[in-house]
């Protein structure tokens, strides 16, 4: 016969602990669901799983630790010393996992409360100017991106040029005269300044074979290339906008060996997928790229100014630092925008300026050479 002890001790222990956590377990789950799901709060989602899994995981660790059956063959074991030792047990388990439970509710709880009694504050930024602000910095973060990018193109397309007079013999420590130039497509045609190239009145004084154009490694500026290029002066137009040409014909080689290759696929300055025809504006940024003297006359230097004035006849005045070496060079903007060539140097009491010949005369340049080559 069961005894009342026994008896008492199966009611009590029937299916105690999981129903007694289950109206914890499941408000609470319910509860931290809807918080998280109307806030996209992924992390309290989580927590309102784990929330429903804490009597479950208490259960399995109390069937562990008192048996496969559980309480039942806990009290037949004689793990128990009597009736009030299991309900202690029982109660121990249900006030740890309440405990565990409310520890991580009231959180939820009150990230959903506190939004009611919050002021809104309307000289804060709303979610969507928040958004388009970040969008803005976006925006400019690949810009600024895009514009390293092109800028390592870029400096790739401005070479050294040296020009030995006729009368020396053809080697590139030879006495001449040089300055630099831009790449303007890929079979290796050059713009330059006229006053680069030695000449007398309309002859040239240069050597039958040309001019040396040395490539720079586009993240040093160092020597990389050289090629060989046969000057284009075009008489009066060259004198008049003190521009010219060069083209490569041939890679240069000595014993040893030779220094690029020919025919090549030459790197270009094109700007016209990126830029607009703006008209260029007084305090606008300015970069140089070419090869002073001041710095070797050997590396691709950059220096960087503003546009400073406008002369009367066009030209533009620069902050950024030009010397003997840079003309023919090229003046850019921010953005990578052709703005012109440097010339020369300003000459002031104090400081000087620099020179640039600006896009539009260029392009005017190119456009009477046309007409008198057809």
């Amino acid at each position: 016969m069961t005894s009342t002890t026994q008896v008492e001790l199966q009611e009590n222990k029937k299916d105690v602990l999981p129903s007694e956590l289950k109206k914890w377990n499941w408000g609470a789950s319910l509860l931290g669901w809807i918080w998280a799901i109307g806030n996209k709060a992924y992390l309290m989602a989580v927590l309102g799983i784990i929330i429903m899994l804490i009597p479950y995981v208490g259960w399995l660790v109390s069937i562990i630790l008192f048996g496969a059956k559980g309480n039942e063959w806990a009290w037949e074991s004689k793990k128990w010393d009597n009736l009030e030792h299991f309900k202690r047990v029982q109660k121990l388990w249900r006030n740890w996992a309440i405990g565990i439970t409310l520890i991580i509710l009231i959180p939820m709880v009150l990230f959903l409360v506190a939004p009611l009694f919050t002021t809104t504050d309307n000289s804060k930024p709303n979610d969507i100017e928040a958004t388009y602000k970040s969008d803005n910095v976006k925006q400019v973060a690949n810009k600024n991106q895009a514009s390293d990018l092109r800028f390592e193109k870029i400096s790739e397309t401005v070479v050294n040029i040296l020009c030995p007079y006729s009368s020396e013999p053809f080697a590139i420590d030879s006495n001449g005269t040089g300055g630099s130039g831009t790449i303007l497509d890929s079979n290796g045609l050059i713009v330059s300044n006229s006053h680069i190239i030695p000449q007398n009145e309309e002859v040239l004084d240069v050597s039958e074979d040309g001019c040396f154009v040395i490539l720079p490694d586009n993240e040093t500026g160092s020597p990389k290339e050289i090629y060989l290029a046969t000057p284009l002066v075009f008489n009066d137009l060259s004198d008049e906008y003190d521009l010219a040409f060069l083209t490569i014909y041939d890679v240069y080689s000595d014993e040893d060996g030779q220094y690029g290759q020919y025919p090549n696929d030459f790197p270009s300055f094109d700007d016209t997928d990126y830029c607009e025809d703006e008209q260029i504006k007084l305090g606008e940024n300015v970069r140089i790229l070419g090869y002073p003297i001041s710095s070797g006359g050997y590396n691709l230097t950059i220096t960087d100014g503003v546009v400073s004035s406008f002369t009367d006849d066009g030209l533009i005045l620069t902050s950024a630092k030009i010397d003997q070496g840079n003309s023919g060079g090229l003046a850019i903007d921010k953005d990578g925008c052709m703005i012109g060539i440097p010339v020369a140097v300003s000459e002031g009491q104090y400081d000087n300026l620099g020179i640039i010949i600006p896009s539009n005369m260029i392009a005017d340049f190119i456009n009477e050479v046309d007409k008198q080559l057809n």
